[in-house]
């Protein structure tokens, strides 16, 4: 035996049946009412008849007795639940047939909230990939970074400290570290490569998670002195090296020389620490000791334990590093000092230096979109002031306030979702605008999904209510009689709404002008710092960085002078370049070689102010540079290697060092109580070293075969395009040692470009936000002056029709 069908279930399938008539079968549906209506009234006239009244009497009182044909068919509507959604439809086609009558009107309020929301899209979307996004790792909250604080070094985990953080914390499910990144030249598979390595324990990726997208990842006693040689590639050189070749497991690579054997690629997701290839650290007994000279610094990332505080966590690591004091020799102790312990969680630490510019760019998009509703509130209080009779004449033939209230929200309703569109569209345009102009401490990998779309759509309802519900509030409000009375034409609006309007007129010009003096500030710093004195000449310069291979051998300085002394000259031969040079960090490059233990003869009680920097160079450096020097002589042949010592101190040094003193013929030291006395020969001007906007530090030249160094960078100046020179620089170097690959190459006045490139960033999308700010108020004045005319053009033809006594103001 059949079911009976459920009650509910049969009226919800009738009412989605309803609504979908409605959507797309209007006319049939009307139809298929007018039938049903028929054949009752049809019926209920038969039933009449039989009961002795006359065809025609019957019929009469059958469509009596079911009443208008209209009224029958909206509660049958209402009965299966489409009303409400024929009501809005009739809203919207009501409100489609306005807009196109308006149609200065329509793109001027569509195109002010399409910017606004296309703003805060763009935004929101690198907010969201940014800021918003957890790490792509297994519970990432409980993912934290750890640190010690010394009195004279930086903010790193001793090698000495980690196994005891490792074994005897009570706070984490595992610890595990890294050490820096650094470069090695990748050959044996095509052309020369430098890479960056980094070196992580062997439970560093199963602590976040992370599985091999290929092969696997290291083993627990791959780290044991002895082991063979294994590495992980990341997949970004597994793809765009190795072709993503599958065979690529078990084969072997050679960084400086050492074959590794690769077990893994790790996925591109990882983002800290980023590398081309890890390698296990190597647990080295000597760099766990507190008695070694051999410490390392590591970075440390930990997984707390289900409910643990960082606060826990700090005071546990705080205890062991207590403990640890006793083990540190005497010598250690003014470099430890009172170790402090941080532990702040590893998201915070990835985005801490982008988070306040990210909010605050957020903020004014923010503004912009508060700007663009006020204009949309403003175009609809004018254009509400002529559709006062309207709303009269609807309120007298029975339209209640809020039936009108939603027939004008259903037009705003239109505008904001043909402006959230169009928003939506631009704003996923200008993302890919963004990521050419986001700096490179951003990641540039913005995703756009159902986040953004849920965003542009909550924004799109907030725009709606901020400036939809008061206007259409107030057009409600209409004095029926004094409307509708004979002449009775509506002229202006009444001091409130006048009110009103020139609140949202202010609130716009106050938002307007925060970003416009916000924007003038920025572009007048961002100018100031475009014109500081440099100290050089940035133009036409080539910058190319060669690395040695470091190998376990000896460092043998005479060899890799040797080589960059050949590279120069091969580099000096090439078409088109006018001199080269060398030194061992050029301008806002590499973080600096600093040191505290600078040496006066005749002042032993000098302390540095601060580190200061000692760069090996070659003889024609300052020439090449065109850096001036203030007194004494430059570098020539004569200082060699097994030369006397000779330095050039810049201005800054100078001026701290020697208190008035002439600098010429003083002696230094640096690097401890036994390094050599330098001669100071030269004083030279001030360079932006660091960075723009900072002033110079202290620093020391050298010359570099003084003080060899495995990795050099040759400086190029052309008269043409630096950058037709780079494949040039490339085969010189490559004449000398086929294995050697640049590591680096960069022309000058680009890397000054990335060096201000985050000031830029804000400069750029301010003064963006500025302008857009005017274009909307430049748009809703148009609109309010074309609205504005249009109601003086109808006082004007009232005064005439009235012939009124002031034909001048008529005319007017």
């Amino acid at each position: 035996m059949g079911t009976r069908p459920n009650g509910g279930n049969v009226k919800s399938f009738l009412t989605i049946r309803s609504i979908v008539s409605v959507l797309f079968r209007r006319s049939q549906s009307e139809g298929d009412l007018d039938e049903e209506l028929r054949v009752h009234v049809r019926n209920r006239a038969d039933d009449l008849e039989r009961s002795g009244l006359t065809r025609a009497e019957a019929e009469r009182r059958a469509r009596i007795e079911f009443g208008g044909h209209e009224k029958f068919k909206e509660e049958c509507r209402e009965a299966l639940g489409a009303r409400s959604l024929e009501i809005f439809l009739e809203d919207v086609r009501f409100a489609a047939r306005l807009l196109r009558k308006s149609p200065g009107f329509a793109a001027v309020a569509v195109l002010t909230l399409a910017l606004g929301i296309g703003a805060n899209t763009a935004i929101f979307s690198v907010v969201d990939t940014v800021l918003l996004r957890p790490l792509p790792y297994r519970n990432p909250l409980r993912l934290v970074w750890a640190s010690e604080h010394f009195a004279l070094g930086p903010s790193t985990v001793v090698s000495a400290d980690f196994p005891a953080w490792r074994d005897h914390n009570h706070a984490f499910e595992q610890v595990e570290a890294f050490g820096g990144t650094s470069g090695a030249n990748l050959t044996g598979a095509g052309e020369p490569a430098r890479v960056s390595v980094t070196s992580v324990t062997t439970g560093f990726f199963s602590m976040l998670g992370v599985a091999a997208v290929l092969g696997r990842t290291f083993l627990a006693d791959e780290g044991k002195q002895g082991q063979e040689h294994v590495a992980l590639l990341s997949e970004a050189l597994w793809r765009n090296r190795f072709g993503a070749d599958p065979r690529i497991i078990g084969e072997t690579i050679r960084l400086d020389g050492t074959g590794y054997a690769v077990v893994g690629v790790i996925p591109e997701t990882v983002r800290y620490p980023r590398a081309d290839v890890w390698t296990p650290l190597a647990l080295d007994a000597a760099i766990f000791s507190p008695h070694s000279p051999r410490w390392m610094m590591l970075a440390a990332i930990g997984r707390l334990k289900p409910d643990t505080e960082i606060s826990q966590a700090q005071s546990d690591l705080e205890v062991i590093a207590q403990e640890m004091d006793k083990e540190y020799p005497p010598a250690a102790a003014r470099f430890r000092g009172h170790v402090r312990v941080e532990i702040i969680p590893l998201h915070e630490l990835l985005v801490h230096n982008a988070r306040s510019l990210l909010m605050i760019l957020l903020g004014s998009t923010a503004l912009v979109l508060l700007i663009g509703c006020a204009n949309v509130a403003n175009l609809l209080l004018s254009r509400g002031v002529v559709r006062v009779k309207e709303m009269a004449v609807r309120a007298a033939l029975g339209a209640k306030r809020g039936r009108l209230i939603r027939q004008l929200l259903t037009e705003g309703f239109l505008l904001v979702t043909i402006g959230g569109v169009l928003g939506c569209a631009g704003g996923f345009s200008a993302t890919r605008i963004l990521r050419e102009l986001i700096p490179a401490s951003l990641p540039a990998s913005i995703r756009l999904d159902l986040r953004i779309f849920g965003f542009s759509a909550a924004i799109s309802a907030a725009a709606l209510l901020a400036f939809g519900l008061v206007p259409a509030w107030i057009a409600s409000r209409t004095d029926v009689n004094e409307t509708l009375k004979e002449g009775g034409v509506r002229l202006g609006a009444s001091p409130g709404t006048h009110r009103l309007a020139s609140i949202f007129s202010a609130g716009q010009i106050a938002l307007s002008l925060t970003l416009l003096v916000g924007a003038g500030l920025l572009l007048r710093s961002f100018l100031r710092l475009t014109e500081v004195d440099l100290g050089f000449d940035p133009h036409g310069l080539l910058i190319a960085t060669v690395e040695r291979p470091l190998t376990a051998a000896a460092f043998d300085s005479q060899q890799h002078s040797a080589f960059f002394q050949a590279s120069l000259e091969r580099v000096r031969n090439l078409p088109g370049v006018r001199d080269a040079a060398l030194t061992q960090r050029y301008p806002l490059g590499d973080p600096r070689n600093a040191t505290l233990a600078l040496h006066i003869q005749g002042s032993e009680n000098f302390q540095p102010p601060q580190p200061i920097s000692i760069t090996g160079i070659s003889s024609d450096y300052f020439h090449l540079m065109r850096t001036p020097l203030v007194k004494g002589r430059t570098f020539s042949d004569r200082d060699a290697a097994d030369a006397p010592g000779v330095a050039i101190v810049n201005g800054a040094l100078a001026r701290v060092a020697f208190a008035g003193r002439d600098a010429i013929g003083q002696h230094i030291s640096f690097g401890g109580p036994t390094a050599p006395w330098k001669e100071v020969v030269g004083v030279a001007a001030n360079v932006r070293e660091d960075a723009l906007d900072r002033e110079p530090l202290p620093e020391i030249f050298v010359p570099h075969l003084q003080q060899p160094s495995f990795a050099m960078t040759i400086v190029v100046r052309t008269d043409s395009d630096p950058h037709l020179l780079e494949e040039g620089v490339r085969r010189a170097v490559q004449s000398v040692d086929r294995n050697q690959p640049l590591a680096a190459t960069a022309v000058m006045e680009e890397v000054i470009a990335r060096s201000v490139a985050p000031r830029h960033f804000r400069m750029l999308l301010f003064g963006l936000f500025a302008l857009l700010a005017l274009v909307l108020a430049v748009l809703v004045n148009l609109g309010c002056a074309s609205r504005s005319g249009r109601i003086a053009g109808t006082f004007s033809s009232w005064l005439s029709v009235k012939g009124s006594r002031w034909p001048s103001l008529a005319s007017v």
